[in-house]
Protein backbone atom coordinates (compact mmCIF):
# COMPACT_ATOMS: atom_id res chain seq x y z
CA UNK A 1 0.00 0.00 0.00
CA UNK A 2 2.74 2.47 0.99
CA UNK A 3 4.81 1.80 -2.07
CA UNK A 4 1.80 2.04 -4.35
CA UNK A 5 0.68 5.39 -2.92
CA UNK A 6 4.24 6.64 -3.07
CA UNK A 7 4.46 5.51 -6.68
CA UNK A 8 1.22 7.34 -7.49
CA UNK A 9 2.43 10.56 -5.87
CA UNK A 10 5.68 10.33 -7.80
CA UNK A 11 3.84 9.63 -11.06
CA UNK A 12 1.43 12.53 -10.51
CA UNK A 13 4.29 14.87 -9.62
CA UNK A 14 6.28 13.91 -12.70
CA UNK A 15 3.23 14.29 -14.91
CA UNK A 16 2.65 17.77 -13.48
CA UNK A 17 6.37 18.53 -14.07
CA UNK A 18 7.03 19.79 -10.55
CA UNK A 19 9.85 19.07 -8.11
CA UNK A 20 9.56 17.53 -4.69
CA UNK A 21 10.48 20.92 -3.23
CA UNK A 22 7.64 22.69 -5.09
CA UNK A 23 5.06 20.08 -4.08
CA UNK A 24 6.30 20.25 -0.49
CA UNK A 25 5.90 24.03 -0.52
CA UNK A 26 2.29 23.77 -1.66
CA UNK A 27 1.55 21.17 1.03
CA UNK A 28 3.40 23.00 3.79
CA UNK A 29 5.79 20.16 4.54
CA UNK A 30 9.45 19.35 3.89
CA UNK A 31 10.60 17.86 0.61
CA UNK A 32 12.23 15.05 2.64
CA UNK A 33 8.76 13.83 3.64
CA UNK A 34 7.80 13.55 -0.01
CA UNK A 35 11.05 11.78 -0.77
CA UNK A 36 10.28 9.22 1.95
CA UNK A 37 6.78 8.66 0.55
CA UNK A 38 8.01 8.16 -2.98
CA UNK A 39 10.76 5.77 -1.86
CA UNK A 40 8.30 3.75 0.18
CA UNK A 41 9.92 4.56 3.54
CA UNK A 42 6.78 6.17 4.99
CA UNK A 43 3.16 6.92 4.28
CA UNK A 44 1.34 10.29 4.20
CA UNK A 45 -0.75 11.09 7.28
CA UNK A 46 -4.48 10.76 6.63
CA UNK A 47 -4.95 14.50 7.21
CA UNK A 48 -2.76 15.35 4.23
CA UNK A 49 -4.23 12.84 1.77
CA UNK A 50 -7.08 15.21 0.87
CA UNK A 51 -4.63 18.08 0.28
CA UNK A 52 -2.55 15.91 -2.04
CA UNK A 53 -5.64 14.74 -3.95
CA UNK A 54 -6.94 18.31 -4.25
CA UNK A 55 -3.59 19.56 -5.49
CA UNK A 56 -3.59 17.04 -8.33
CA UNK A 57 -7.35 17.48 -8.91
CA UNK A 58 -8.22 13.84 -8.21
CA UNK A 59 -10.25 12.06 -5.55
CA UNK A 60 -8.72 10.46 -2.49
CA UNK A 61 -10.03 7.12 -3.79
CA UNK A 62 -8.00 7.61 -6.95
CA UNK A 63 -4.97 8.55 -4.89
CA UNK A 64 -5.40 5.42 -2.77
CA UNK A 65 -5.90 3.30 -5.88
CA UNK A 66 -9.51 2.37 -5.27
CA UNK A 67 -11.02 1.01 -8.48
CA UNK A 68 -13.96 3.37 -9.11
CA UNK A 69 -15.66 1.00 -11.53
CA UNK A 70 -15.56 -1.87 -9.03
CA UNK A 71 -16.74 0.43 -6.25
CA UNK A 72 -19.67 1.72 -8.28
CA UNK A 73 -20.58 -1.80 -9.41
CA UNK A 74 -20.66 -2.97 -5.80
CA UNK A 75 -22.88 -0.03 -4.77
CA UNK A 76 -25.24 -0.70 -7.68
CA UNK A 77 -25.43 -4.39 -6.73
CA UNK A 78 -26.28 -3.46 -3.13
CA UNK A 79 -29.03 -1.06 -4.19
CA UNK A 80 -30.40 -3.62 -6.65
CA UNK A 81 -30.58 -6.25 -3.90
CA UNK A 82 -32.24 -3.77 -1.55
CA UNK A 83 -34.83 -2.85 -4.19
CA UNK A 84 -35.60 -6.53 -4.82
CA UNK A 85 -35.96 -7.15 -1.08
CA UNK A 86 -38.40 -4.25 -0.76
CA UNK A 87 -40.67 -5.81 -3.36
CA UNK A 88 -41.01 -8.69 -0.90
CA UNK A 89 -41.44 -6.51 2.20
CA UNK A 90 -38.00 -7.35 3.64
CA UNK A 91 -37.47 -4.12 5.58
CA UNK A 92 -35.29 -5.37 8.46
CA UNK A 93 -33.06 -7.26 6.03
CA UNK A 94 -32.52 -4.06 4.03
CA UNK A 95 -31.61 -2.05 7.12
CA UNK A 96 -28.93 -4.62 8.01
CA UNK A 97 -27.54 -4.65 4.45
CA UNK A 98 -27.45 -0.85 4.26
CA UNK A 99 -25.79 -0.41 7.66
CA UNK A 100 -22.94 -2.59 6.44
CA UNK A 101 -22.81 -0.75 3.10
CA UNK A 102 -22.73 2.69 4.72
CA UNK A 103 -19.85 1.60 6.94
CA UNK A 104 -17.94 0.67 3.79
CA UNK A 105 -19.04 3.71 1.75
CA UNK A 106 -19.78 6.41 4.35
CA UNK A 107 -20.03 9.25 1.82
CA UNK A 108 -22.37 7.61 -0.67
CA UNK A 109 -25.53 9.68 -0.30
CA UNK A 110 -27.64 7.22 -2.27
CA UNK A 111 -26.93 4.48 0.27
CA UNK A 112 -27.46 6.92 3.14
CA UNK A 113 -30.79 7.99 1.67
CA UNK A 114 -31.87 4.36 1.28
CA UNK A 115 -30.91 3.57 4.88
CA UNK A 116 -32.85 6.57 6.20
CA UNK A 117 -35.91 5.58 4.14
CA UNK A 118 -35.99 2.02 5.48
CA UNK A 119 -35.38 3.19 9.04
CA UNK A 120 -38.32 5.57 8.64
CA UNK A 121 -40.47 2.81 7.14
CA UNK A 122 -39.59 0.69 10.17
CA UNK A 123 -40.66 3.47 12.55
CA UNK A 124 -37.10 4.43 13.56
CA UNK A 125 -37.65 8.13 12.89
CA UNK A 126 -34.95 9.51 15.21
CA UNK A 127 -32.05 7.91 13.36
CA UNK A 128 -33.70 8.56 10.00
CA UNK A 129 -33.96 12.27 10.81
CA UNK A 130 -30.25 12.56 11.65
CA UNK A 131 -29.31 10.92 8.32
CA UNK A 132 -31.72 13.08 6.31
CA UNK A 133 -30.32 16.18 8.02
CA UNK A 134 -26.82 15.19 6.95
CA UNK A 135 -27.95 14.63 3.36
CA UNK A 136 -29.79 17.97 3.30
CA UNK A 137 -26.72 19.79 4.64
CA UNK A 138 -23.94 18.10 2.70
CA UNK A 139 -25.14 16.26 -0.41
CA UNK A 140 -24.14 18.01 -3.67
CA UNK A 141 -26.88 16.30 -5.70
CA UNK A 142 -30.08 18.37 -5.69
CA UNK A 143 -32.39 15.45 -6.51
CA UNK A 144 -31.16 13.48 -3.51
CA UNK A 145 -31.33 16.58 -1.30
CA UNK A 146 -34.91 17.40 -2.31
CA UNK A 147 -35.98 13.80 -1.75
CA UNK A 148 -34.44 14.02 1.72
CA UNK A 149 -36.52 17.15 2.43
CA UNK A 150 -39.74 15.33 1.60
CA UNK A 151 -38.95 12.36 3.82
CA UNK A 152 -37.50 14.58 6.55
CA UNK A 153 -40.79 16.48 6.68
CA UNK A 154 -42.71 13.22 7.12
CA UNK A 155 -40.25 12.04 9.78
CA UNK A 156 -40.61 15.27 11.75
CA UNK A 157 -44.39 14.99 11.47
CA UNK A 158 -44.30 11.40 12.78
CA UNK A 159 -42.28 12.69 15.74
CA UNK A 160 -44.94 15.29 16.46
CA UNK A 161 -42.68 18.16 15.38
CA UNK A 162 -45.23 19.84 13.13
CA UNK A 163 -43.46 23.21 12.83
CA UNK A 164 -40.22 21.59 11.67
CA UNK A 165 -42.17 19.45 9.20
CA UNK A 166 -43.87 22.51 7.70
CA UNK A 167 -40.56 24.40 7.56
CA UNK A 168 -38.99 21.58 5.55
CA UNK A 169 -41.96 21.56 3.14
CA UNK A 170 -41.33 25.26 2.49
CA UNK A 171 -37.81 24.39 1.29
CA UNK A 172 -39.16 22.54 -1.77
CA UNK A 173 -39.47 24.43 -5.06
CA UNK A 174 -42.99 25.24 -6.25
CA UNK A 175 -42.30 24.15 -9.85
CA UNK A 176 -41.36 20.49 -9.91
CA UNK A 177 -39.10 18.63 -12.33
CA UNK A 178 -42.04 16.72 -13.80
CA UNK A 179 -44.06 19.87 -14.41
CA UNK A 180 -41.12 21.45 -16.19
CA UNK A 181 -40.51 18.39 -18.36
CA UNK A 182 -44.12 18.51 -19.56
CA UNK A 183 -43.24 21.72 -21.37
CA UNK A 184 -39.81 20.68 -22.62
CA UNK A 185 -40.18 17.14 -23.99
CA UNK A 186 -41.48 16.40 -27.48
CA UNK A 187 -43.11 13.61 -29.48
CA UNK A 188 -43.51 10.10 -28.06
CA UNK A 189 -41.27 10.96 -25.12
CA UNK A 190 -43.58 13.82 -24.17
CA UNK A 191 -46.69 11.67 -24.61
CA UNK A 192 -45.34 8.99 -22.27
CA UNK A 193 -44.33 11.61 -19.72
CA UNK A 194 -47.80 13.19 -19.85
CA UNK A 195 -49.40 9.79 -19.26
CA UNK A 196 -47.14 9.24 -16.26
CA UNK A 197 -48.10 12.67 -14.93
CA UNK A 198 -51.81 11.94 -15.38
CA UNK A 199 -51.42 8.74 -13.35
CA UNK A 200 -49.45 10.59 -10.70
CA UNK A 201 -51.98 13.42 -10.55
CA UNK A 202 -54.88 10.96 -10.40
CA UNK A 203 -53.35 9.22 -7.41
CA UNK A 204 -52.59 12.55 -5.73
CA UNK A 205 -56.13 13.85 -6.22
CA UNK A 206 -57.82 10.63 -5.09
CA UNK A 207 -55.54 10.38 -2.05
CA UNK A 208 -56.41 13.95 -1.16
CA UNK A 209 -60.13 13.26 -1.57
CA UNK A 210 -59.82 10.24 0.72
CA UNK A 211 -57.86 12.28 3.27
CA UNK A 212 -60.46 15.05 3.06
CA UNK A 213 -63.22 12.54 3.76
CA UNK A 214 -61.45 11.28 6.88
CA UNK A 215 -60.43 14.75 8.06
CA UNK A 216 -63.59 16.78 7.52
CA UNK A 217 -66.17 14.10 8.30
CA UNK A 218 -64.68 12.16 11.18
CA UNK A 219 -67.18 12.70 13.99
CA UNK A 220 -68.58 9.19 13.62
CA UNK A 221 -72.17 10.22 13.07
CA UNK A 222 -74.51 9.00 10.35
CA UNK A 223 -74.23 12.19 8.29
CA UNK A 224 -70.43 12.03 8.44
CA UNK A 225 -70.46 8.40 7.26
CA UNK A 226 -72.73 9.30 4.34
CA UNK A 227 -70.44 12.15 3.30
CA UNK A 228 -67.36 9.93 3.52
CA UNK A 229 -69.06 7.42 1.23
CA UNK A 230 -69.98 10.15 -1.25
CA UNK A 231 -66.46 11.59 -1.30
CA UNK A 232 -64.70 8.25 -1.72
CA UNK A 233 -67.09 7.39 -4.55
CA UNK A 234 -65.83 10.59 -6.22
CA UNK A 235 -62.29 9.21 -5.99
CA UNK A 236 -63.40 5.88 -7.47
CA UNK A 237 -65.21 7.63 -10.32
CA UNK A 238 -62.00 9.45 -11.27
CA UNK A 239 -60.22 6.11 -11.73
CA UNK A 240 -63.19 4.83 -13.71
CA UNK A 241 -62.95 7.86 -16.02
CA UNK A 242 -59.26 7.37 -16.72
CA UNK A 243 -59.46 3.57 -16.98
CA UNK A 244 -62.75 3.25 -18.89
CA UNK A 245 -61.55 -0.13 -20.23
CA UNK A 246 -61.07 -1.47 -16.71
CA UNK A 247 -57.30 -1.87 -17.24
CA UNK A 248 -56.40 -0.53 -13.79
CA UNK A 249 -53.08 -2.32 -13.38
CA UNK A 250 -51.39 -1.25 -10.16
CA UNK A 251 -54.40 0.90 -9.27
CA UNK A 252 -56.50 -2.19 -8.53
CA UNK A 253 -54.89 -1.82 -5.08
CA UNK A 254 -56.23 1.71 -4.70
CA UNK A 255 -59.73 0.66 -5.72
CA UNK A 256 -59.58 -2.26 -3.32
CA UNK A 257 -58.69 0.19 -0.56
CA UNK A 258 -61.43 2.68 -1.43
CA UNK A 259 -64.18 0.05 -1.73
CA UNK A 260 -63.18 -1.31 1.68
CA UNK A 261 -63.29 2.23 3.09
CA UNK A 262 -66.87 2.52 1.86
CA UNK A 263 -67.71 -0.94 3.22
CA UNK A 264 -66.47 0.18 6.62
CA UNK A 265 -68.77 3.21 6.56
CA UNK A 266 -71.72 1.08 5.49
CA UNK A 267 -71.07 -1.19 8.46
CA UNK A 268 -71.18 1.87 10.70
CA UNK A 269 -74.59 2.67 9.19
CA UNK A 270 -75.69 -0.98 9.57
CA UNK A 271 -76.10 -1.21 5.78
CA UNK A 272 -74.92 -4.80 5.65
CA UNK A 273 -76.06 -5.58 2.10
CA UNK A 274 -74.24 -2.54 0.72
CA UNK A 275 -71.14 -3.39 2.76
CA UNK A 276 -71.08 -6.92 1.34
CA UNK A 277 -71.29 -5.56 -2.22
CA UNK A 278 -68.31 -3.28 -1.55
CA UNK A 279 -66.33 -6.15 0.00
CA UNK A 280 -66.99 -8.32 -3.06
CA UNK A 281 -65.80 -5.53 -5.36
CA UNK A 282 -62.71 -4.91 -3.22
CA UNK A 283 -61.86 -8.62 -3.28
CA UNK A 284 -62.20 -8.70 -7.07
CA UNK A 285 -59.68 -5.85 -7.34
CA UNK A 286 -57.27 -7.58 -4.94
CA UNK A 287 -57.41 -10.80 -6.94
CA UNK A 288 -57.02 -9.00 -10.26
CA UNK A 289 -53.97 -7.18 -8.93
CA UNK A 290 -52.40 -10.39 -7.65
CA UNK A 291 -53.04 -12.02 -11.05
CA UNK A 292 -51.42 -9.29 -13.15
CA UNK A 293 -48.71 -10.24 -15.63
CA UNK A 294 -45.40 -8.45 -15.19
CA UNK A 295 -46.12 -6.19 -18.14
CA UNK A 296 -49.15 -5.33 -20.25
CA UNK A 297 -50.22 -2.41 -22.48
CA UNK A 298 -53.13 -0.23 -21.36
CA UNK A 299 -56.05 0.10 -23.77
CA UNK A 300 -57.99 2.96 -22.14
CA UNK A 301 -57.94 6.05 -24.36
CA UNK A 302 -55.85 8.31 -22.11
CA UNK A 303 -53.27 5.60 -21.44
CA UNK A 304 -53.34 3.89 -24.83
CA UNK A 305 -49.99 2.19 -25.58
CA UNK A 306 -48.69 2.99 -22.09
CA UNK A 307 -47.12 -0.21 -20.77
CA UNK A 308 -47.70 -1.16 -17.16
CA UNK A 309 -44.90 -3.01 -15.41
CA UNK A 310 -44.84 -4.58 -11.97
CA UNK A 311 -41.05 -4.67 -11.84
CA UNK A 312 -40.73 -1.38 -9.95
CA UNK A 313 -43.64 -1.88 -7.56
CA UNK A 314 -42.57 -2.06 -3.94
CA UNK A 315 -44.37 -2.75 -0.69
CA UNK A 316 -43.64 -2.91 3.02
CA UNK A 317 -45.18 -6.30 3.78
CA UNK A 318 -44.37 -9.88 2.78
CA UNK A 319 -47.77 -10.95 1.49
CA UNK A 320 -49.87 -10.25 -1.58
CA UNK A 321 -53.03 -8.13 -1.68
CA UNK A 322 -55.41 -11.07 -1.28
CA UNK A 323 -53.55 -12.24 1.82
CA UNK A 324 -53.53 -8.72 3.30
CA UNK A 325 -57.24 -8.25 2.64
CA UNK A 326 -58.08 -11.60 4.18
CA UNK A 327 -55.91 -11.52 7.30
CA UNK A 328 -55.01 -7.91 8.07
CA UNK A 329 -56.63 -6.61 11.30
CA UNK A 330 -57.32 -3.40 9.37
CA UNK A 331 -59.22 -5.19 6.60
CA UNK A 332 -61.54 -8.22 6.72
CA UNK A 333 -60.09 -9.54 9.99
CA UNK A 334 -61.36 -6.38 11.70
CA UNK A 335 -64.12 -6.83 14.28
CA UNK A 336 -66.08 -4.26 12.25
CA UNK A 337 -67.21 -7.14 10.02
CA UNK A 338 -68.25 -9.52 12.81
CA UNK A 339 -71.99 -8.87 12.22
CA UNK A 340 -71.73 -10.24 8.66
CA UNK A 341 -68.88 -12.72 9.11
CA UNK A 342 -71.15 -15.77 9.09
CA UNK A 343 -73.17 -14.77 6.03
CA UNK A 344 -72.81 -16.84 2.88
CA UNK A 345 -71.66 -13.86 0.83
CA UNK A 346 -68.88 -12.96 3.29
CA UNK A 347 -67.72 -16.56 3.54
CA UNK A 348 -67.72 -16.86 -0.25
CA UNK A 349 -65.47 -13.80 -0.50
CA UNK A 350 -63.00 -15.12 2.08
CA UNK A 351 -62.93 -18.53 0.41
CA UNK A 352 -62.12 -16.95 -2.95
CA UNK A 353 -59.41 -14.73 -1.46
CA UNK A 354 -57.87 -17.77 0.25
CA UNK A 355 -57.27 -19.35 -3.16
CA UNK A 356 -55.07 -16.42 -4.22
CA UNK A 357 -53.59 -15.43 -0.84
CA UNK A 358 -49.83 -15.88 -0.65
CA UNK A 359 -47.28 -15.07 2.03
CA UNK A 360 -43.58 -15.21 1.19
Amino acid sequence: MKNKIGERIKSLRKKANITQEKLAGHLGITFKAISRWESGQSYPDIEILLAIANYFNITTDQLLGVDQNCKQKKIEDIRSQVHENFKHGQISENIAILRTAVNEFPNDYGLLSDLAFYLQTNGENGEAISIYQRIWADCPDNKTRYNSIQFLAYAYDAQGEKEKALAMAEELPYITRNQLLCGLLEGDEKAKHLQQEILHDCETITRNISALARTKHRDGGEAAAQKQIALINKAISLYETIFEAGDYGFYHTRLQEYHLDIAHQHMHLHHHTEALSCIETAAAHAIQYDSLPKTFPHTSLILQDYVHTSEGIVKNHKSNSSHEMLYSPYQLASKTYNPIRRTKRFQAVTARLAVYAKEE
